[in-house]
């Protein structure tokens, strides 16, 4: 420190101890360790924050997972009822009996509904439900070309409605030019031996 005129050493001295007293108390006044240690709880409440909010994704995915199966089962179950109750009515019997016109019924329908192509004969396969007097026969339609898109929908929509026990098994559109190529095949529950 450099002499200050007018001073003495002593007072110079003494200056100089109360500057440096001065400096050691202003370290002291800032602690650096209250300033780590806040940053070390920053992270871990973020790291503890993250964490938390991971935990609720994975929990609200499993609520939603759970709320799904159990509208399956209620749905299900609502199903069950629907197919007891209709068993005790005869009519339903007469659900899975064969029907020998349903070509003819189909070729009637696809009229009724304006489609723009004459259906043709859908292939057949049946596969029998080993011991239950039952089989499955699949009626397909493939390469069908059609231009009328709804006329073709109002022919699935009559089908289904109309010929007992029919469901569409599977239904393929492709786009071509001016009209669509479909496959279309229909399934059905049949007795073997009414």
């Amino acid at each position: 420190m450099s002499a200050m005129p007018g001073m003495s050493s002593a007072a110079q001295e003494r200056l100089a101890d109360l500057s440096m007293a001065a400096a050691t108390r202003e370290r002291a006044n800032r602690p650096s360790y209250l300033i780590v240690l806040s940053l070390v709880l920053l992270a871990l409440a973020s790291v503890l924050c993250l964490w938390a909010v991971r935990d609720r994704v994975d929990a609200a995915s499993q609520l939603e997972a759970a709320a799904s199966r159990a509208k399956s089962v209620e749905e299900l179950a609502a199903r069950m009822a629907a197919v007891r109750e209709a068993a005790t009515d005869p009519a339903w019997q007469k659900l899975n009996e064969p029907i020998t016109t349903i070509y003819s019924t189909l070729q009637a329908l696809g009229a009724e509904a304006g489609l723009k192509v004459q259906l043709g004969l859908p292939s057949q396969s049946s596969r029998p439900v080993q011991g239950q007097g039952i089989k499955r026969t699949i009626l397909t339609y493939r390469d069908i070309r059609e231009p009328d898109l709804a006329a073709f929908f109002r022919f699935v929509s009559l089908a289904v409605e109309r010929v007992p026990g029919l469901e569409v098994y599977s239904l393929t559109l492709e786009p071509e030019r001016e009209q669509w190529k479909i496959n279309l095949a229909f399934a059905r529950w049949e007795r073997l031996n009414p």
